[in-house]
């Protein structure tokens, strides 16, 4: 976890960031408001950065609006037949208008959607015909979802538009392609979270295309409850992960939020895409902790959420959480060094439930444009503004556990060692044991621990020697052995001394040789 990160645009007036994306080169692409430039009190900002390489650099940066107020809440990166563009949810009052931007800031196609309020913009991952998804609600605290495409061959940029849980107050939060996982070939199912009265829902959604042009049959698969709790953000699998090679191989959706309460946590949840719950888990101590958005890391294997905490600071941090889709990992995490700093990672027992709402379809409406004066920055500036870094790492203790790991020994990296001058040093000195820190590779899965505030404790129960030669040693261990923060499955060379009796190689392989 880490705390204070950031860059601001160098203006004198407030400009805030509301939303990210990125292109297939990297670039990104940062929505928000500015009141330092634009042609009214407060206009949408879109800025491109250049992130190569150790520095980072704005390509252009530009505001977007009338005499009015206008705020990008969201951004998104599409792809139209392989041309890539840009779409901005900016609003005024209760009216969404979708700006679509090239890569150079110019705009191409504006469409105003009346009574509706835009809480996040997501590619469909599932298309490469410049469709996006949104969620967000009516203005008037109804849920609402829906997919637009841009240049659309059926001549309106909203696809179609849905409802939930008519009679409650709510709002959709996020919303995630993951695919067609039962195979149907109809189209693509789609997730949706977000806040139904005071309780979490997340809901999945068929989507059949097969009716003809511009057609759909949006049809509920499931929903499900979690009460107590706000759902803020998801990611859902829209690819069948190798790491799910046994036991429950459905593809996983990972929710994330904040539970309800005085002093609520941050609060991660796994679905699969039957809608069975897999476990959940919250992050916080004794102040208040919330995880906003989530999305998987490279690995396939792991998520990373951000949010902010108030826990052990002087007013709100910015939060990372990178946390193992396996669950495991749950226990005591620290500054480094100061264990009286700990955040909890730990099992809850919110309640979970069968959620019967039924969703509704609404007329999509029919294309309603609008223009917008762009204005550049006179010079805009991006400056690093690091308040400073926090890291929190794991100890063993009552709110932690030993975690297995597993490490091999190449005889090969023996005998080069055995070929040491250092070694045959010790050896003519009669010295019985001898140190080396880099036989082993090291596997460690999962790891509460940093070796740095608990004893570091690592017991070995098991070994065996391959064919080849390769010896495999396992065992558990309560630090981490070579690296930092992290709870997933990481090699790296073990750090500590290997002790080796010269007596002990009597009888080894032919390739050792004293």
């Amino acid at each position: 976890m880490g705390s204070g990160l950031g860059h601001d645009s160098g203006c004198t007036g407030a400009d805030v960031a509301y939303g990210i994306a990125i292109d297939s080169s990297d670039n990104l692409y940062i929505c928000g408001s500015t009141v330092n430039f634009g042609a009214g009190s407060t206009d949408a900002l879109l800025i491109k950065i250049n992130p190569a390489g150790t520095t980072s650099s704005v390509t252009w940066s530009y505001a977007y609006g009338t005499s009015s107020a206008e705020v990008a809440k969201s951004v998104v990166v599409t792809n139209d037949g392989g041309t890539e563009y840009v779409v901005m949810a900016m609003e005024t009052g209760t009216t969404t208008y979708f700006t679509v931007v090239d890569l150079d800031g110019t705009v191409t196609e504006v469409n105003t959607v009346s009574n509706l309020n835009v809480n996040r913009l997501r590619p469909d991952t599932d298309s490469t015909k410049g469709r996006f998804l949104f969620s967000g609600d009516n203005g008037a605290n109804k849920i609402r979802y829906g997919m637009g495409e841009i240049d659309s061959t059926s001549n309106r940029m909203i696809q179609w538009l849905g409802g939930f849980s008519a009679s409650a107050n709510g709002s959709a939060n996020d919303i995630a392609c993951i695919g067609d996982p039962d195979g149907s070939g109809n189209g693509a199912d789609y997730v949706v979270v977000g806040n139904e009265e005071s309780d979490g829902f997340v809901l999945q959604l068929q989507v059949d295309e097969t009716l003809g042009s511009a057609s759909y049959n949006v049809g509920k698969t499931w929903s499900r409850t979690l009460g107590s709790c706000t759902f803020n953000s998801v990611v859902a699998e829209n690819y069948t992960n190798p790491n799910w090679v046994i036991g429950n191989t459905n593809r996983k959706i990972h929710v994330v939020g904040q539970t309800s309460g005085m002093m609520p946590n941050g609060l991660i949840v796994q679905y699969d895409n039957t809608g069975a719950i897999q476990w959940q888990n919250s992050i916080g101590f004794m102040g208040t902790e919330k995880l906003v958005a989530v999305i998987d890391d490279g690995t396939l294997d792991n998520i990373v959420s951000v949010g902010t905490k108030t826990s052990h600071s002087d007013s709100i941090d910015g939060m990372l959480f990178r946390s193992w889709k396996q669950e495991f990992g749950t226990g005591n995490y620290h500054i480094d060094g100061n264990p009286t700093t700990k955040m909890l990672y730990q099992i809850t027992s919110l309640t979970e439930s069968l959620n019967s709402a039924t969703i509704s379809s609404i007329s999509a409406p029919t294309d309603s444009t609008a223009s917008w004066t762009r204005t550049a920055a006179s010079s805009p500036t991006y400056t690093a503004t690091f308040a400073g870094i926090e890291n929190y790492d794991g100890s063993f203790g009552a709110q932690g556990v030993f975690q297995f790991w597993a490490a091999s020994i190449d005889l090969n990296d023996v005998q080069d060692y055995l070929n040491t001058a250092q070694y045959k040093a010790d050896l003519a000195n009669n010295k019985l044991y001898n140190f080396t820190n880099s036989i082993f590779n090291f596997y460690q899965v999962a790891t509460v621990g940093d070796g740095t505030a608990d004893d570091g404790n690592a017991f070995g129960y098991d070994i065996i020697q391959h064919s080849g030669g390769m010896i495999v040693p396992v065992g558990v261990t309560s630090s981490l052995v070579d690296s930092v923060g992290i709870s997933a499955p990481e090699r790296s060379s073990l750090s500590w001394p290997v002790r080796i009796n010269a007596s002990s190689l009597e009888g080894s392989p032919p390739a050792l040789r004293k």
